[in-house]
C-alpha cells in the first residue's frame, strides 16, 4: 500500500515542523531506506509524474481504487510516499515530493538542502528542451550554497525531461549510432562545459558543482504509445540502480532518518555540519531507541509466552522454564538488535550490553517473584504436613488412662522422627519451584530442632513432676509417722485414767515400737545391701571392661591373622548415623568398619581399631541389607524379625569356628544401622559382601 502523507509542514511564518504521523510510519520498520527526492516547478508536472511512476508498481485493481490517495495540497512543504518492494537491496523506498513554487528562494533552498543531503538520488523534473528558462527555475541554488556549503556531498542527479520528442533529441545529440544512449548524450550536451551553451549561467555552475554524477531520462510525449512503457521502465530502473542512503558509512533506517531530519530542521545554514558535530549524539540516540524497541519486543514476547491462553506458565515453576522463556524472547528481539550492526562494531557491542542488562533485570524480576511464590507454596505444604504430625503427637501426649511416663517419650520421639521422614517424601512430590530444597533446609535448621526441644522439655517436665510426686509421697509418709507418734502421746495420757487401759496401751505402744524398729532396721539392711551390690556391680563393670579390652585386642589379632588367608574380610571407613539417647540427636560420624565372616565391628579410627579400641561388634546373622530410601551412597543393616535368627542376633553367637572360640559377640535387638559410603562403587562393594556373609551364615 502506497499513500501520500505530508512529512515536512511549512506554517504561515515559514517555520518547518515534522508530521508525527509520517514519523511514526517511517519508524515502523528498521530496514535500510532508499530515498528519492523529486524537484521541479509547478509547471513541470513533477507531482503527476511521481504518481505515474508509483502507479506503475500497482496492479490494475489498486490503480483503479485510487491507491495513492489524494494529491498533495497546493502549498510549500515535503510530501512522502513509502513503497515496500521485493528487492533485497531496496526493501523500503521513500519518495519525497518537494513542493517549492519560487516565491521564496530562501525557503526553496532550505527544503532542497535538507532533502537532497538525505537522499540516495536527487530527481529534477522539467518539461521540453533544457534551456535558459530551465536553469532560471533553479536560481534558488544560489541560496542553497549558503544552506549546504560550497562543496556538499550530494548523491546522483537524475534529470527527467518530459514532453520531448525523440526527433528533437536526435537533432541536438546528432548521433548516428543506433546503440547510443540518447538520454545520457543529451544531458552531457547540456551540462558538459565543452558543449553546453549555458556555462555562464550561475545556476548551471552550481548545479554541475553540486552533482558531479549525473543521469538523464527523457520521456516522450504523453500522447505517445511508448509513454506508459517508458514510465514503467523508469520506475524499474530507479529501484534496481538505487542504493540505501548512507551517512558516515551508516545506512539510514526510519528512526535514524527522522532523527537527522529533526536536527536539520533546526538549522538554516551549513546544515551538513550536523553529520560531523552532532553525528555521535544522533547515533547514540538511535542506538538507545533500537535497544528500547528490542527490549519492548523481548518483554512482549516474554509476557505472551508466560500468559499463553493455550499453555500458560504458572508460578511457581522450575527455574529452567523461566530461562527457556527468556531465551525465546531474546531470539525474538535479535532481528532488531542486528540492525545496530549498521552503526559500527562498537555501537553494536554497546547495544548488546545494554539489552542484556535490561533483559537480565526482567528475568531477575520474574525469578524473584518465582522464588517468593515457590517459598510460599513450599512453606504452606510443610506447614500442612507438619500440622498433621503435631496433631498425632499431641494425641499421644494426652493419654486417656494413665499419665505419661519418662519411657513413653522415647517412643514418641521415634514416632516423630519416622513421621518426619515420611513427610519429606510427600513434600518432595507436592512442593514446587526452585526454593523446594531451601525451604526444606530452613525447616530442618529451625522448626524441627525447636519441636524436638519442645518434646525434650515435656520429658524433663514429666521427670520433674514424677520426682516431685515421689518427694511429696515421702513428706506425706513423714506426716503419717508424726501422727502415729502423736497418737502414742495421746495413748500415754489416757493410761492415767485407767490402769487397765494403760497396760493395754503400753503393750500396744511396745509392739508398735518393736515394729517401727523392725521397719527401720529393714531399711538400714536394704541400704547396706544396695551399697554392697553397688560395690559388686562396680567390680563387675571393671572386670567386664578389662575383659572387653582384652577380648577386643584378641579380636583385632584374630581379624589381622584372618585377613592374610581370608578373602572374605573387608575393612574401610563408612559414615554412620549415631544411635542417640532418648533425647539425643542422631548425628552422622565417620567410623572405621571391619567385616570378618559374619561379624561386623567398628572403631573411631583405623589406629583405634589396631590398638583394640573397638566401639562395638555384632553378628549380622539373619540381618537384612537394604539400600537407603534416597537411592544414593547410603545403605542400612536391619536386625532379624522372626525365627531362630532373632535369638541368635539378640543373644550373640557362640561360633564353632576355632578362630572365634567361645567368645560372646555383642548385639542389639532392635537397632537399625544407617550407613553411607564415600562413593557408589564403595557402597556396592560393602552391600555385596554383607549380603554374601548373611547368605553364607544361613547355609552353615
Amino acid at each position: 500500500m502506497i499513500r501520500a502523507l505530508e512529512l515536512i509542514r511549512v506554517d504561515a511564518d515559514e517555520n518547518l515542523t515534522l508530521n508525527e504521523a509520517a514519523v511514526q510510519i517511517l519508524q515502523e520498520s528498521h530496514d535500510a531506506l532508499s530515498i528519492f527526492s523529486f524537484y521541479g516547478t509547478k509547471a513541470s508536472g513533477k507531482t503527476a509524474l511521481l504518481r505515474e511512476i508509483l502507479s506503475a508498481s500497482l496492479t490494475d485493481d489498486q490503480a483503479t481504487a485510487n491507491e495513492l490517495g489524494p494529491s498533495p495540497s497546493n502549498r510549500p512543504g515535503v510530501w512522502m510516499y513509502v513503497e515496500e518492494t521485493s528487492y533485497a537491496h531496496a526493501k523500503r523506498v521513500v519518495y519525497l515530493d518537494v513542493s517549492s513554487y519560487g516565491e521564496n528562494e530562501g525557503l526553496d533552498a532550505l527544503l532542497f538542502g535538507i532533502t537532497a543531503c538525505l537522499s540516495s538520488n536527487v530527481v529534477n523534473c522539467s518539461v521540453g528542451q533544457i534551456d535558459e528558462n530551465a536553469f532560471d527555475s533553479l536560481s534558488f541554488l544560489q541560496h542553497a550554497v549558503e544552506v549546504l556549503g560550497e562543496k556538499p556531498s550530494l548523491p546522483l542527479l537524475t534529470w527527467i525531461v518530459r514532453e520531448l520528442a525523440t526527433k528533437d533529441v536526435k537533432a541536438i545529440v546528432n548521433s548516428s549510432d543506433p546503440s547510443a544512449d540518447l538520454d545520457q548524450l543529451y544531458l552531457q550536451a547540456v551540462l558538459n562545459p565543452r558543449t553546453s551553451p549555458f556555462t555562464s549561467s550561475l545556476p548551471w555552475q552550481i548545479l554541475t558543482s553540486f552533482f558531479p554524477k549525473r543521469n538523464a531520462s527523457i520521456l516522450p510525449l504523453s500522447t505517445s504509445p511508448a509513454y506508459v512503457k517508458k514510465v514503467q521502465r523508469l520506475h524499474k530502473t530507479l529501484i534496481e540502480t538505487s542504493k540505501p542512503k548512507t551517512i558516515n558509512g551508516v545506512e539510514l533506517h526510519g528512526s535514524l532518518f527522522c532523527h537527522l531530519l529533526s536536527k536539520l530542521l533546526g538549522k538554516t545554514t551549513h546544515i551538513t555540519e550536523v553529520f560531523d558535530k552532532e553525528w555521535d549524539s544522533v547515533v547514540q540516540s538511535d542506538l538507545l531507541n533500537l535497544v528500547e524497541l528490542a527490549f519492548e519486543t523481548y518483554k512482549r514476547a516474554f509476557d505472551a509466552k508466560m500468559s499463553n491462553p493455550q499453555d500458560p506458565i504458572k508460578l511457581p515453576c522450575d527455574l529452567q522454564v523461566l530461562k527457556y522463556v527468556h531465551a525465546i524472547a531474546v531470539d525474538t528481539a535479535q532481528p532488531l538488535l542486528a540492525k545496530v550492526a549498521a552503526l559500527g562494531k562498537e555501537h553494536a557491542a554497546l547495544a548488546d550490553i545494554l539489552f542484556k542488562e535490561l533483559s537480565a533485570k526482567n528475568l531477575n524480576k520474574w525469578v524473584e517473584e518465582n522464588n517468593q511464590t515457590s517459598t510460599a507454596q513450599c512453606m504452606a505444604v510443610l506447614q500442612s504436613l507438619h500440622t498433621e504430625i503435631e496433631a498425632e503427637i499431641q494425641a499421644k501426649l494426652k493419654p486417656a488412662k494413665e499419665p505419661l511416663r519418662l519411657a513413653d517419650f522415647k517412643s514418641i520421639i521415634r514416632t516423630y522422627q519416622h513421621q518426619v521422614q515420611t513427610m519429606v517424601v510427600k513434600y518432595a512430590s507436592d512442593a514446587i519451584g526452585p526454593q523446594k530444597m531451601a525451604v526444606l533446609g530452613k525447616f530442618y535448621s529451625t522448626l524441627l530442632p525447636k519441636y524436638i526441644d519442645y518434646l525434650v522439655q515435656l520429658g524433663e517436665q514429666t521427670m520433674n513432676q514424677q520426682t516431685t510426686n515421689a518427694e511429696q509421697e515421702a513428706v506425706n509418709g513423714q506426716k503419717r509417722l508424726d501422727q502415729a507418734l502423736q497418737a502414742k502421746i495421746d495413748a500415754s495420757d489416757s493410761i492415767k485414767n485407767s490402769q487397765k487401759e494403760v497396760q493395754e496401751k503400753l503393750v500396744q505402744n511396745i509392739h508398735m515400737e518393736i515394729r517401727m524398729k523392725s521397719v527401720l532396721q529393714d531399711a538400714l539392711d536394704d541400704v547396706t545391701d544396695l551399697h554392697e551390690k553397688a560395690k559388686l556391680q562396680g567390680s563387675a563393670l571393671e572386670a567386664q571392661a578389662f575383659n572387653n579390652v582384652e577380648r577386643t585386642a584378641e579380636r583385632v589379632l584374630e581379624v589381622s591373622q584372618a585377613n592374610k588367608v581370608d578373602e572374605g574380610a573387608l575393612e574401610g571407613y563408612l559414615i554412620k548415623q549415631g544411635g542417640g539417647g532418648v533425647f539425643g540427636r542422631k548425628n552422622w560420624k565417620q567410623r572405621y568398619f571391619m567385616l570378618h565372616k559374619n561379624v561386623l565391628s567398628y572403631a573411631k579410627t583405623k589406629d583405634d581399631y589396631e590398638r583394640g579400641k573397638i566401639l562395638k561388634e555384632f553378628s549380622i546373622v539373619g540381618c537384612e541389607i537394604k539400600d537407603s530410601m534416597d537411592a544414593g551412597e547410603g545403605f542400612e543393616v536391619w536386625p532379624p524379625s522372626t525365627g531362630q535368627a532373632v535369638y541368635d542376633y539378640k543373644q550373640g553367637l557362640f561360633g564353632s569356628d576355632p578362630t572365634l572360640g567361645r567368645r560372646k559377640v555383642d548385639g542389639e535387638s532392635d537397632r537399625i544401622f544407617y550407613l553411607r559410603a564415600s562413593t557408589m562403587e564403595v557402597k556396592e562393594q560393602w552391600v555385596e559382601r554383607l549380603r554374601r556373609a548373611v547368605k553364607q551364615a544361613k547355609t552353615q
